[in-house]
């Protein structure tokens, strides 16, 4: 039988707090190489294309953490 269970009450609450996001969590990627002979319109749309979906990862990765550390933070 754990006797030292019997007696004790809810224990203290514990506050976490993770650092901030690493730097590689946010930070870009390269964008897509641009080679000689391509068609600028094309070059301009792979570039544009890739700038969203970093930006987009990137949100939602930042979005991701915060929330991680907020729930870390609640927890007990």
């Amino acid at each position: 039988m754990l006797v030292g269970c019997l007696g004790s009450g809810p224990g203290p609450v514990l506050s976490r707090s993770l650092p901030p996001p690493p730097a590689a969590l946010t930070a870009d990627r390269p964008l897509p190489a641009i080679r000689a002979g391509q068609d600028a319109g094309a070059v301009i749309a792979q570039q544009r294309a890739a700038a969203a979906d970093e930006r987009r990862r990137r949100a939602a990765l930042a979005a991701w953490y915060d929330g991680v550390r907020r729930s870390y933070g609640e927890a007990r």
